[in-house]
């Protein structure tokens, strides 16, 4: 081997490993040429799993983004549609329209989508993955929301129609509820309190229909109840 090829080799093998030093001259060459071929291989195969990832989020981008500019929309009109109920400024709560207009954000096909798009983000960007549980959480109690929202809006409908005699006024239950924090009298506050609750057991039986519609959607969905689908 000329003098030249034999330095060059000596200073790759210092700086590769300080115990291939110990080793033969031809042996050591074999032996760096091994881990030159092995970390081609592996950078190839990262460069594939970079590559590999860029496209999948190249492929799920455009759905997510849509889906996050749906969801947008569908809790700002959500809140809107509630303030305006809670508030007085409208009589009939219409959030089971809104539920019913947007139902396609709610589809077990959907999820599923979201949750391919979570699986093939890698951990380590934990805000893309912590968003991506958010909307699959989103979606999930969308569609629990969406089998009982006959009943939700029948138990609001029934609620904001209650009316309590209070000191010469007649209040709303929703009314009642806002005089509860400002009454300083703690017997009076008491005894408007079990007026409230007498028109909060009146839907009792309703809650309790509803209650059960969701457990039964959540076992639907592959969970043992309502509760360990959220666990």
């Amino acid at each position: 081997m000329p003098a030249l090829r034999q330095r060059a080799a000596v200073r790759v093998i210092s700086t590769a490993s300080p115990c291939i030093l110990s080793l033969t001259l031809e042996s050591s060459l074999s032996y760096v040429a091994r881990l030159v071929r092995q970390q081609s291989i592996f950078c190839c195969c990262h460069q594939v799993t970079l590559l590999r990832h860029h496209l999948l989020l190249i492929v799920h981008k455009p759905m997510l983004t849509e889906y996050r500019q749906r969801y947008s929309q569908f809790k700002t009109a959500l809140s809107r549609e509630e303030y305006l109920f809670l508030s007085g400024q409208k009589e009939e709560c219409e959030t089971a329209s809104l539920y019913s207009d947007n139902s396609d954000l709610f589809t077990s096909d959907i999820i599923a989508e979201l949750q391919k798009s979570l699986a093939d983000i890698s951990d380590y960007r934990e805000d893309d993955c912590e968003a991506i549980r958010h909307l699959i959480a989103f979606a999930t109690e969308g569609r629990l929301e969406s089998s009982v929202r006959e009943l939700s809006s029948v138990i609001a409908r029934d609620e904001a129609r209650a009316t309590i005699q209070w000191k010469d006024h007649t209040l709303s239950f929703h009314e009642a509820f806002a005089a509860l924090t400002s009454e300083p009298d703690p017997q009076l506050r008491r005894a408007l309190s079990a007026r409230c609750g007498e028109i909060i057991s009146s839907v009792q039986d309703l809650r309790a229909e509803r209650l059960a519609r969701l457990h039964e959607s959540a076992r639907a969905s592959g969970s043992a109840n309502y509760v360990t689908l959220y666990s």
